[in-house]
């Protein structure tokens, strides 16, 4: 055999390790970038289902003002159930003269989102909503 022949054969194996490696590389890459969207969007959809959450306590506070304009909420971070593992907080109730603000908040995964809603009421005692402010 030639030196030729030699080098040609080991031209071939270097350029087939260059080609492998860079192939695995590509595959690393692609499933890591999957891999992120795929927590991203599991990251989206924890922030809209906490978003919902504290504005179901937010409305079951307003269901409670209208059953009962002089409703306060009778313990700080009270928690309300709303299913096997739903669950969100109504944080306080404050009242000031004809004026109620509600804090509510609801966390889910690495979501946690807070909900404030000041609420007027009517000389007739209907709560009509003034701010709603998510945060």
């Amino acid at each position: 055999m030639t030196k030729a022949l030699l080098h040609r054969g080991y031209v071939a194996l270097i350029t087939a390790l260059a080609l492998s490696a860079m192939l695995t590389t590509l595959t690393v890459v692609a499933a890591a970038a999957s891999t992120f969207s795929r927590h991203q969007i599991l990251d989206f959809e924890d922030y809209i289902a906490a978003t919902h959450q504290a504005r179901a306590c937010a409305a079951l506070v307003l269901v409670h003002i209208t059953q009962d304009p002089f409703y306060h909420s009778h313990f700080k971070h009270e928690k309300v159930q709303l299913g096997d593992k739903a669950a969100c907080f109504i944080d306080n109730v404050n009242s000031s003269t004809n004026y109620l603000e509600i804090g509510a908040s609801s966390r889910m995964g690495n979501s946690v989102r807070h909900l404030i809603i000041r609420v007027k009421l009517t000389k007739d005692l209907t709560p009509r909503i003034e701010q709603w402010l998510e945060l």
